[in-house]
């Protein structure tokens, strides 16, 4: 239901470090819709920033909401976690 009501969509830059970081798009999917936190970006007004830990790597997101659709900006890795 939730993906119906608003498109994702990645801008080149954020395709690129996907393809580097070896991240798929479903995974930048559930980081966003189903962050662990989720922040307003402090240097760049209107970007939102999620952060999810998916399959022992911090994944962060960093995105902007224009006319109910999510375009994602880059994508961070910020570290490995390791299983407790």
């Amino acid at each position: 239901g939730e993906f119906l009501a608003m498109a994702i969509c990645f801008v080149p830059h954020a395709s690129e470090r996907l393809r580097q970081r070896k991240i798929s798009e479903q995974e930048a999917i559930e980081t966003i819709l189903h962050s662990d936190t989720e922040y307003p970006d402090k240097d760049i007004k209107g970007r939102i920033v999620a952060v999810k830990t998916l399959h022992g790597r911090k994944l962060k997101m960093v995105y902007v909401k224009r006319d109910g659709d999510i375009i994602v900006i880059t994508v961070i890795v910020l570290g490995l976690v390791r299983p407790k």
